[in-house]
């Protein structure tokens, strides 16, 4: 169990920026959950930093830590969610250059997605969302 919690930190970029995602294509104010989440990422290394070795660390036998699969996983999976992240950000830009008329937020599932238009507040939230995501990697 401990070597799972070890390893399962590996995965707090990928969700984030999943969730970055998500709140880029759902447009209005949420893309500027991004910045948020970046802000939430850093307290959350922070406050967790005195409990977990650099690295995946060993354990009192000497073996390491590192779960393999697991971390080639995060690998893996980044290089999808990078490229669907520049191509969110590019359909907003170019909702923002057609000039697409801002329309009301509808809700898909539970979810309230605007997929019309962009303001210009907006579309720099989803900017600078973008670029941390995509700057700090995994």
């Amino acid at each position: 169990m401990k070597k799972l919690l070890v390893n399962i930190r590996y995965w707090l970029a990928p969700v984030l920026i999943l969730v970055t995602l998500l709140s880029i294509i759902m447009g209005g104010m949420f893309v500027w959950v991004g910045v948020a989440l970046f802000g939430v990422g850093i307290i959350l290394d922070t406050v967790t930093m005195p409990f977990h070795p650099p690295g995946a660390g060993f354990d009192e036998n000497g073996e390491t830590m590192g779960m393999p699969a697991l971390q080639n996983a995060v690998m893996y999976v980044m290089l999808p969610v990078f490229a669907l992240l520049q191509v969110a950000l590019a359909w907003r830009v170019m909702q923002y250059v057609d000039g697409a008329a801002i329309g009301e937020a509808t809700m898909v599932g539970m979810l309230p997605f605007q997929l019309s238009g962009i303001t210009g507040l907006e579309l720099v939230g989803a900017a600078i969302s973008t670029g941390i995501f995509a700057g700090i990697g995994c």
